[in-house]
C-alpha cells in the first residue's frame, strides 16, 4: 500500500482551484454510486496471472491519482467518512495494481504523468460544469472493476469469492497482515501463501469475531480468530487462535 507521504502528494498534486465548484451538487452525490459499483465487483471476479504491461499500469496510475483527488475533496466536502475512506482504498489498490503490471521504481517514475493527466481534467471542469470529471470517473471506476480487481484476486492481494466479513475491502490488507504476522509466531517454518476465506461467527453491539482461513505451506490451511471492534474512521483487529478462544469461554 502507499505510505501517507505518497498519499498526500497524490492529493495535493492534483488539486487546483476549481475545487470548491466540484464539491458541489450532483459530483460529489455520483462519488457514492461509483463506490458501491466498485464495492459489489470487488467480491465477484477471479482472473489469470499478470504479465508486465507498463500500458495499463499507467492507467491504473492515473487512476488511483484521480482517486487521491476525491480523497481530498470528499474530506474539504465533509463527506461521510466511509466514503472517503473507500475512495483511499481504491488509490490505494489501483496503485499496488499498477506496481504488478510494472514495478515500483516505474510507478514512482510516472507519478508526475498521472498527476498531470488528473490537472487536466480538473482544469476543464468548471467549463464544463464537471461533465468530464464525472465521465473520467465512471471511465476510472470500469478500469477498476474489470481489470485491476482481477489482478488484485490473482494476485491474492484482495480477498477472493469466499469471504463473509464485516472488515471493509480498503481494510483487509491491515487485517491480512495481522495475521499473516500472528501466524508467523506460531508455525516460522510453514509460511502463509494467501487468504483462502472468513465466516462470521458472532456479532454482538459493538464488535464481531471471525474465522479467517489461510493457506501456507504444502497446501496446510490454518484457521484464526480475528476480533473486530468497529470505530469511525477504521477498524481495531485483533487475531488470536480459534482454540485458545473457545478454552476461555469454556466452550469445546
Amino acid at each position: 500500500m502507499q505510505d501517507d507521504a505518497r498519499r498526500q502528494e497524490l492529493a495535493s498534486g492534483a488539486v487546483s482551484n476549481q475545487t470548491a465548484i466540484l464539491l458541489k451538487g450532483r459530483l460529489v452525490k455520483s462519488v457514492a454510486v461509483v463506490c458501491s459499483l466498485i464495492l459489489i465487483a470487488l467480491f465477484s471476479v477471479v482472473s489469470a496471472a499478470p504479465k508486465r504491461d507498463e500500458a495499463k499500469a499507467s492507467r491504473f496510475l492515473y487512476c488511483s491519482a484521480l482517486n487521491s483527488y476525491w480523497v481530498f475533496a470528499l474530506k474539504e466536502a465533509q463527506a461521510d467518512s466511509s466514503e472517503i475512506d473507500d475512495r483511499q482504498g481504491f488509490s490505494d489498490y489501483l496503485w499496488v495494481a499498477a506496481e504488478l503490471l510494472s514495478d515500483e521504481a516505474f510507478a514512482r517514475a510516472h507519478k508526475s504523468d498521472a498527476l498531470q493527466q488528473v490537472r487536466a481534467v480538473l482544469e476543464g471542469a468548471d467549463k464544463d460544469e464537471g461533465a468530464g470529471l464525472r465521465a473520467e470517473d465512471q471511465s476510472c471506476a470500469s478500469t477498476f472493476r474489470d481489470q485491476a480487481i482481477p489482478l488484485l484476486k490473482a494476485e491474492h492481494r484482495i480477498p477472493g469469492d469466499d469471504m463473509e466479513t464485516s472488515v471493509p475491502v480498503h481494510q483487509t490488507g491491515n487485517v491480512t497482515r495481522d495475521i499473516v504476522e500472528w501466524h508467523a509466531m506460531k508455525h516460522p517454518d510453514c509460511p502463509f501463501q494467501n487468504v483462502s476465506g472468513a465466516k462470521i461467527v458472532k456479532r454482538e453491539k459493538d464488535s464481531v469475531t471471525e474465522h479467517w482461513t489461510i493457506q501456507a505451506c504444502a497446501g496446510k490451511q490454518f484457521t484464526y480468530r480475528v476480533f473486530i471492534l468497529p470505530h469511525e474512521g477504521g477498524i481495531t483487529d485483533a487475531v488470536g487462535d480459534v482454540e485458545a478462544a473457545a478454552e476461555a469461554s469454556g466452550k469445546p
